[in-house]
């Protein structure tokens, strides 16, 4: 994977040698669109004020593991390129991502199976994963006779998962970055970017069984909380929409 900065409208991008890894700021919103490389993304800002962004990707033989941090709150589109399959894990967990029409709970993460991009996340906003080809991934689930739950392939969701194996991937992924601030020589060699690559993956493979759909929709009382969201958006119509929640509440049920 080989990125083509463009620092012309204020940043500063930077990769080594060997391009083993890439590091980017800008304080303008294009132009870190720009920085993320073959991720075929574009950002809308949402939140007024002056842009930061940095982004931060470790290239490893067979994957990428990112690091991303955004100022304003932004509406992101688009594609992390052809097939492929990311995970990715909201760092400051208390904060509201939106997407599929919904806040994402904390603790849940993001996983893009070869699909589209569409989300609205927070200002101060950091997002860590990794991104991996799709294909290899699912020949790996295949090999390793793992399967995924229903309808997650070519589809942006937010997923529940184990917290002691989402733990242990947040704990690695702590790891790489402190290596990239304190000693990144550790990773000129290619056989410790394997064998970090290796433990990524053992980790990914552990986690990857254990994730579980969330269906915002499913029962009464989180439809209540998405119609009280979007009341939210209206203030003129709150009223409405609470004499219309409390109307269908108190509605006799009809005999099928």
């Amino acid at each position: 994977m080989l990125l083509s900065p463009d620092v012309s409208a204020g940043g500063s991008a930077g990769i080594a040698a060997d391009s083993w890894l890439f590091d980017a700021a800008s304080d303008d919103v294009d132009t870190h669109c720009a920085n993320l490389g073959r991720w075929r993304l574009d950002y809308d800002q949402i939140s007024s004020g002056a842009f930061r962004g940095t982004f931060t990707e470790v290239r490893l033989p067979g994957l990428q593991v990112f690091r991303e941090t955004t100022s304003q709150k932004v509406r992101q589109y688009g594609l992390l390129g052809s097939d492929s399959f990311g995970i990715a894990l909201p760092w400051n967990t208390q904060t509201d991502i939106n997407f599929n029409g919904a806040c994402m709970s904390p603790g849940n993460v993001i996983a893009c199976f070869d699909a589209e991009v569409d989300m609205c996340t927070p200002p101060e906003f950091e997002l860590r994963g990794v991104v991996m080809d799709a294909a290899l991934m699912e020949k790996t689930l295949a090999a390793l006779q793992i399967e995924l739950p229903d309808g997650l392939w070519h589809q942006l969701r937010e997923l529940k998962t184990d917290a002691g194996a989402i733990d242990r991937v947040r704990q690695l992924l702590i790891y790489v970055h402190q290596i990239v601030a304190q000693t990144p020589q550790i990773l000129g060699d290619i056989a410790a970017r394997q064998h970090l690559e290796d433990n990524l993956l053992s980790e990914i493979i552990d986690l990857l069984p254990t994730l579980q759909p969330c269906d915002d929709l499913r029962g009464g009382n989180a439809r209540k909380r998405l119609v009280e969201r979007a009341c939210a958006c209206w203030p003129d119509r709150t009223s409405r929409c609470r004499s219309s929640t409390s109307a269908r509440a108190s509605a006799p049920a009809v005999a099928s």
